[in-house]
C-alpha cells in the first residue's frame, strides 16, 4: 500500500508542478503551507472546545452530579425549545383541534333539545377540556411569521403575540370550563341532588359550551395551514369552495 501511495505520488507531481525545480519548490512550500494553516486551525479549534470543556467542568464542580444532570437534560431542553409553526407535530396537534372545533360545532347547537348525557359525549368532553388546556402551552411555545415575513423565535415575544390574539379567549373559557367540571363531580348532578340545583348547573353547562363557539375562528387558521401543504392553484380553489360550503351549512345548522 505506501509503494502505491508513493508511485501516485511520483505520477501526480509532473501533472501538477512543471519540470522546473524552481517552480516545483515553491507549489510544495504552497502545499506545505496550505497544510500547516490547517493544522494550525484544526489546533485552535480544539483548544477552544478544550477550554469550553473545563469552563464546563469548572462550572459543575459547584454542584455534585450537575454534570450529569446537564447531559441527560439536554434532550429536555431541546423539547422545550420553541416550536417551528410548520412542525409535524403541530400540525397533526392543529388537526386534532380542528376535530374537536367541530364537534363542538355540530353538538352545541343541539344543545336546544333534551339530548340524553351520553358516554361517549362526556369523554368527548374531558378530552377536549385537555386538549384546551395543554394547547395553551403550545401556543405560548410557537414560533410564528411577523409582519415582514420573519420567523419570530424570541420567547417572550411569542408570549406577547399570543397575550394579543387568543389568550383572552382561550383562558377564561378553560378556566371557566374547568370549574363547571369540578363543580358537577363535587356537587353529584343526580337524583340525590335538588332539581334547582341541577337546572342550575345545566345552565351553566350550556352557556359555557356556547362560549366555546368563540373558537371556530381559529378553524381559519387550521384551513390556511392545510392549504400551505397544497402548493397549486387547484387545491387553493377547493379549500376556498369547501370554506363558503361549510360556512354555509353550518349557518343552516346552527339557525
Amino acid at each position: 500500500e505506501g509503494r502505491k501511495a508513493r508511485l501516485r505520488v511520483r505520477c501526480f507531481l509532473p501533472q501538477v508542478f512543471p519540470h522546473d525545480e524552481a517552480a516545483r519548490a515553491e507549489g510544495l512550500s504552497k502545499v506545505w503551507t496550505s497544510r500547516e494553516k490547517a493544522e494550525s486551525a484544526m489546533s485552535s479549534t480544539r483548544t477552544k472546545c478544550l477550554a469550553t470543556e473545563k469552563c464546563i467542568r469548572r462550572r459543575s464542580a459547584l454542584l455534585p452530579g450537575s454534570h450529569w444532570l446537564l447531559r441527560y437534560s439536554m434532550p429536555m431542553l431541546r423539547c422545550l425549545a420553541p416550536l417551528h409553526p410548520d412542525n409535524n407535530v403541530l400540525i397533526s396537534w392543529n388537526f386534532l383541534g380542528m376535530a374537536f372545533l367541530l364537534i363542538d360545532a355540530i353538538w352545541i347547537p343541539m344543545q336546544v333539545f333534551d339530548l340524553p348525557e351520553l358516554i361517549t359525549i362526556s369523554v368527548l368532553v374531558w378530552c377536549a377540556q385537555i386538549y384546551w388546556t395543554v394547547d395553551i402551552c403550545v401556543s405560548c411555545n410557537t414560533m410564528y411569521y411577523g409582519p415582514t415575513g420573519s420567523l419570530v423565535r424570541r420567547r417572550l415575544m411569542i408570549l406577547r403575540h399570543y397575550a394579543l390574539t387568543w389568550m383572552p379567549v382561550d383562558v377564561p373559557i378553560v378556566a371557566a370550563e374547568w370549574f363547571a367540571l369540578l363543580y358537577i363531580m363535587q356537587s353529584g348532578v343526580a337524583e340525590s341532588a335538588g332539581a334547582a340545583r341541577a337546572a342550575r348547573i345545566s345552565r351553566l353547562l350550556r352557556f359555557l359550551r356556547f362560549l366555546r363557539l368563540m373558537r371556530l375562528p381559529k378553524l381559519r387558521k387550521v384551513f390556511y395551514n392545510i392549504e400551505k401543504m397544497f402548493e397549486s392553484e387547484k387545491w387553493t380553489i377547493f379549500f376556498a369552495i369547501a370554506r363558503i360550503l361549510i360556512a354555509v351549512l353550518y349557518t343552516n345548522h346552527a339557525l
